[in-house]
This record gives structure tokens, sequence and C-alpha cells, in this order.
């Protein structure tokens, strides 16, 4: 009985690992003062496609204390043999981060692991989960 209870606590546990869920972490006290007056938009690495998929979302101006930071990395390869196992089922190979920063405080922070470089999809999924900390 136990050795079946730990079994499938084991197997929970792994399936948690393998799960796809974005990790959205928000200072509560500094963003509940209502909607943000504005915003402006730092993407690193530059990348014209992406800065166009972000805009289309929301108007960001250049003049603004509150930056949303944008990074990501795809085709992320690594070369350690122990991590076999991981490659030969699908090691997801990319990232998306979002920050908002008021001053250099950062106030809220999304990260996601993808399969593949962030596209117009995994944006709009980024930005819909942050957007009602953002506007109120």
């Amino acid at each position: 009985m136990i050795l079946r209870y730990v079994s499938s606590l084991i197997f929970f546990l792994m399936l948690l690992g393998c799960s796809d869920n974005a990790i959205v972490k928000v200072d509560e006290k500094a963003l509940t003062q209502g909607s943000l007056p504005c915003m402006r938009l730092m993407i690193f690495p530059p990348h014209e496609q992406m800065q166009d998929d972000f805009e289309s979302l929301y108007p960001f101006t250049q003049t603004c204390e509150y930056m949303l930071r944008i990074s990501y990395k795809s085709h992320i390869v690594c070369n350690v043999t122990t991590n076999a196992d991981k490659k030969a089922l699908g090691m997801q190979n990319a990232y998306l981060r979002l920050e908002l920063l008021k001053q250099q405080k950062l106030l809220l922070s999304y990260y996601k692991d993808l399969e593949s470089a962030p596209d117009r999809t995994s944006i709009e999924d980024a930005f819909s989960s942050v957007e009602p900390y953002l506007i109120h």
C-alpha cells in the first residue's frame, strides 16, 4: 500500500515537472494602485517582428517610467551527456521572459520555457498572462 502511494506520488511529481505553465511573480503592493499610465518597451536582443507583435498589443511610449523589458533566447543547446535522456524526450530549447520595472525596481516578472523560438502566439499568451496586473 505504501509502495503504491509512493509510486503514485513520484509519478505525479514527474508530471508537475513537465508542465508548460508560465511562472508569474508580482509585487502586489506596487501594482494595486490602478492601471499603469504607460509603458515603454525594451527587447533584448532586438527583434523587429517581436517588437511589432508587442506593439500591436499595447500602445507603448518611449518616455514612461514603467519599462516592460523582454528577453528571450532560442536554439539553446546543451552538450552535457548527462542530459541525453532529456534531449531524447524533446527538451525545451527556448524561453521568453517579461519584466516590468519602475526605476530599476522589479514589479512583475513572467517566465516560460518554450519548445521553439517565441512566436506571435507565445507573445500573445505571455502578454495576456500579465495584462490583468497592468490594466485594471
